[in-house]
């Protein structure tokens, strides 16, 4: 059974993360200021999924189980497939902005599908 709802929650998370990372990579210049912008947009996020996920003790990832077994670890293997397959270009020949973004869809798209395929506890 696909749950659409928390699906749809871990998705929209990662798609905040990854435009607000684009955001910050893709504005500022130096090192130093990137990671002290990253380490705050990562707080503040943090701070934020953790208030929502009070008022809504359904959504919390450890309130669930998933349906189908192995769906995470598949996804994994999947995409570390990909990024042999494709790393080597994403990583010469594409901008930093392109790779990250490339990257944080890899790092989401287990959590996502798991998402999909899990039910309440």
């Amino acid at each position: 059974m696909i749950d659409w709802k928390y699906g749809g929650y871990v998705l929209g998370c990662w798609l905040i993360m990854t435009l607000a990372a684009s955001w910050v990579i893709f504005f500022s210049t130096s090192l130093i200021i990137k990671l002290i912008l990253l380490g705050i947009e990562i707080a503040f996020l943090t701070f934020l999924t953790s208030s929502f996920e009070r008022k809504h003790p359904t959504l919390r990832e450890k309130n669930r189980r998933p349906t189908l077994p192995y769906v995470k670890l598949i996804t994994f293997v999947i995409v570390l497939v990909v990024l042999f397959m494709a790393g080597d270009y994403v990583f010469n020949k594409l901008s930093p902005l392109l790779n990250l973004v490339f990257v944080f869809s890899l790092c989401s798209f287990p959590q996502v599908i798991s998402g999909l395929f899990s039910t309440a506890k």
